[in-house]
């Protein structure tokens, strides 16, 4: 009996010991994890988006519409002219959808979303290559949180040798997926 009892005071005891260890080690990793403080002066980060869209008709407006309302927010100022929407091949009314939001499509001449966005960057040069302008790429049919902007500038300002931050946008109804 006395043998059963000093058993389970030993088990108990290296269990404690094994835990008390495990939670040491993920507290400091957790730690390591939090993000740094930057001190110092603020980041003057700036967005500018693109989004290749081939028919996009149906949803592009209400895309378009969030980014601007997202790009409103105090700190962001994304203006129409920082919304880049490449229209590849479209045949229906995604270029008149995107005039509606009071931004001016950019007609490109080849087909896909990769060749889209390559021949935006390497022949259009439509992003500023200067520190602190990020470009955000998004699908067509997606709709942007209104904190997106936000919470990426505090991601950005937070680590400052960060060069990509990811976000998860939601889909349109009209998605093919959905």
């Amino acid at each position: 009996m006395l043998e059963n009892v000093f058993s389970s005071i030993v088990k108990f005891l290296l269990m404690y010991a094994i835990l008390n260890i495990f939670y040491s080690k993920w507290k400091s990793v957790k730690e390591k994890r939090k993000p740094k403080k930057v001190i110092g002066p603020p980041r003057n980060i700036r967005f500018v988006v693109a989004i290749p869209a081939h028919n996009e008709g149906e949803s592009i407006a209400e895309t378009v519409q969030s980014i601007l309302e997202a790009g409103k927010k105090e700190g962001i100022n994304i203006k129409e002219d920082d919304v880049k929407i490449l229209c590849n091949g479209c045949d229906d009314n995604t270029a008149e959808e995107v005039r509606r939001c009071g931004v001016e499509p950019v007609v490109v001449p080849v087909k896909g979303k990769e060749e889209t966005l390559t021949y935006a960057i390497d022949k259009l040069q439509l992003f500023p290559e200067e520190d602190d302008v990020f470009v955000c790429f998004f699908d067509a049919d997606t709709k942007i949180d209104p904190e997106y902007f936000v919470k990426t500038k505090e991601k950005l300002e937070q680590n400052p040798d960060a060069d990509i931050v990811c976000g998860r946008p939601r889909s349109l109804p009209c998605n093919w997926l959905t």
